[in-house]
């Protein structure tokens, strides 16, 4: 195959792939909302709350770097905030851990599923 028969194969392959519109991801927001929510007991203070949905944006994100600067200069933060959160931001990790095992016995439907979980988490 000739390089002009592959970009014209890879021009109708890209007109092919439906376009996304913020619509279409509203779903996909609400979901994440509902799912932050859930550990906002956990976390002390607003701002906490606000470094911690940047942080999983961040993460979730197509960022080639999934570090503190990359994520804070996407979310408009100054880095030294989120670089704080994450490394002496005070929130109770048990209630966190436990509100996770919760979360992945509820959505497996699995009872045993929190402990391998954790069991998991301690070996990884």
């Amino acid at each position: 195959m000739g390089e002009a028969a592959r970009r014209i194969d890879l021009q109708s392959y890209e007109e092919s792939i439906p376009q996304l519109t913020v619509w279409d991801l509203k779903p996909t927001l609400e979901s994440f909302k509902h799912f932050t929510k859930r550990y906002e007991p956990c976390l002390y203070r607003k701002e906490q709350r606000k470094h911690f949905r940047a942080e999983l944006r961040g993460l979730l994100s197509d960022l080639p770097r999934k570090t503190i600067e990359p994520i804070a200069f996407d979310h408009h933060q100054p880095d030294y905030l989120l670089q704080h959160f994450v490394g002496a931001g005070l929130w109770d990790d048990e209630k966190v851990l436990a509100e996770f095992h919760e979360q992945v016995v509820e959505e497996s439907g699995d009872p045993h599923a929190g402990e391998r979980a954790r069991v998991q988490g301690l070996a990884g």
